[in-house]
């Protein structure tokens, strides 16, 4: 056993093809920050031994694992996080001549065993595998003087041990002058609309992962999945009316927020993720007046199921990968 920094440890991740069978990395994530454990619930005997000391004993009941990292938004290994966050995933070609380039879009998959997957964790002392792990929350966040960034959590079943060897490979990172905003009153009218400028934004998806303990087992039996949902906020220089408006009339706008690599692909295309939210709702709109600021309006905004479209949302991440 030996002492180590933070960073000499690595995050890997990989697609299951048996739920709850451990795989090997198919992506090693360069994270920033990290959290991975095993978990345990326990309880206490609290019986009566005619002393004043509260207990002889306790037992774990319930063990399970918990990882979280937050990291730059990079355009590969996403694509394995947003499966199990969306479970399901349409992977296509695009046209000659960019037919090397291909177009994921990322559903809402409508059952309760979404996409599991192996994190693994080494590090100097320990190689410890994470199996039928599944996504709980993602937040993306854009910010002027950063990365765009993103924050992932995931709840699997507790450690085994594996064998593993770390071979990172080159991704693509995001700036927040690759992000383009839009808005329109259908998520068909997105792609004509004109850009608004804004100065950050982050959006959150949700889906209320819960470890489904059985009697006979002290590890969950599963990891299931539950409702689905996406929130956000928004900030931007005060220039007109139009959010406020949004919330104070009760309107419901569709939202795009589309970040596009300068890098080429393929011939002539760009790593991408565009994510199209189709309904939503302003709320928590609020404007702040300093002395000698420009001033600024921020609101939240939450995602809601189009009975129209048929979806809450529409991601579609474009990069080299065939399929995930």
């Amino acid at each position: 056993m030996s002492k180590f920094i933070g960073r000499q440890a690595s995050l890997g991740i990989g697609k299951e093809s048996v739920r709850g069978t451990a795989v090997v990395p198919t992506y090693w994530v360069p994270w920033m920050e990290l959290s991975a454990d095993t978990k345990v619930e326990a309880v206490v005997d609290e019986t009566s031994l005619a002393r004043l000391e509260d207990s002889d004993a306790m037992n774990i009941v319930s063990k399970f694992g918990e990882i979280s990292w937050k990291t730059k938004l990079k355009q590969t290994h996403i694509g394995l996080v947003l499966l199990s966050l969306f479970g399901t995933v349409a992977s296509v070609a695009k046209s000659a001549p960019n037919a090397a380039v291909y177009d994921h879009t990322f559903s809402v998959q409508q059952g309760t065993q979404h996409a599991s997957l192996t994190a693994t964790i080494k590090d100097s002392n320990q190689d410890l595998a994470y199996a039928n792990g599944v996504i709980d929350s993602l937040k993306l966040t854009a910010e002027i003087g950063n990365y765009v960034m993103y924050e992932a959590s995931m709840m699997s079943k507790g450690h085994a041990s594996a064998s593993t060897t770390v071979a990172h490979v080159q991704e693509k990172d995001f700036v927040p002058q690759m992000l383009t905003f839009k808005r329109a009153t259908t998520q068909a009218g997105l792609d004509g609309a004109s850009a608004t400028v804004i100065r950050n934004v982050s959006i959150e998806f949700k889906q209320n992962v819960m470890k489904e303990d059985v009697l006979g087992n002290v590890a969950p039996n599963d990891i299931l999945n539950q409702s689905f949902e996406i929130s956000g906020s928004i900030t931007l220089i005060h220039n007109n009316a139009d959010f406020q408006d949004l919330q104070n009339n009760e309107t419901y706008n569709a939202f795009r927020i589309d970040l596009v690599h300068p890098d080429t692909i393929g011939t002539s295309s760009n790593p991408e993720l565009k994510i199209d939210l189709h309904r939503v709702r302003v709320t928590n709109y609020e404007r702040k007046y300093n002395l000698d600021d420009m001033v600024e309006e921020s609101f939240d905004f939450k995602a809601l199921y189009s009975l129209t479209d048929s979806k809450m949302a529409t991601v579609i991440l474009t990069n080299l990968a065939t399929a995930y």
